[in-house]
């Protein structure tokens, strides 16, 4: 997969429906101008930057910078949207696991529960219990 460099970080030049199809496992993380200033300084964010296996575009801005660089990427990927489009392409797959990362104790389990109530499947819980 072709990556654009921009700053000192390269990023997928994939589709939103590509990434849908391809993203098996890994980290993905989608940097934002926020992120790419702090690249710059933050030794250890880019550390762990480095080591994501998909590094998308989330930000119209970058989106955009990349065209005026005449190496445009092909989508602008925002998390928060990707991510219902992700778990309603996998929900019936019951070996896809997803990993919530909380700021404060609970918020990761009251996402889940909010995922769960939205898209009214089983939590993951009974969905355990039922194997």
């Amino acid at each position: 997969m072709q990556k654009i460099k921009i700053l000192n970080i390269g990023i997928d030049n994939v589709s939103s429906l590509e990434l849908l199809r391809s993203l098996k496992q890994g980290v993905l993380v989608t940097p934002n101008i926020d992120h790419l200033v702090k690249l710059q300084k933050n030794k250890e964010l880019y550390n762990l930057y480095s080591k994501a296996e998909w590094i998308v575009c989330d930000s119209k801005v970058i989106y955009l910078f990349s065209r005026l660089l005449q190496c445009s990427l092909r989508d602008v990927i925002p998390g928060s949207s990707f991510f219902p489009k992700f778990y309603m392409y996998h929900k019936d797959d019951m070996d896809c696991r997803i990993f919530l990362l909380g700021a404060m104790e609970g918020v990761a389990v009251k996402a889940m529960e909010n995922i769960c109530l939205l898209y009214t499947s089983p939590s993951p819980r009974d969905r355990t219990r039922s194997r």
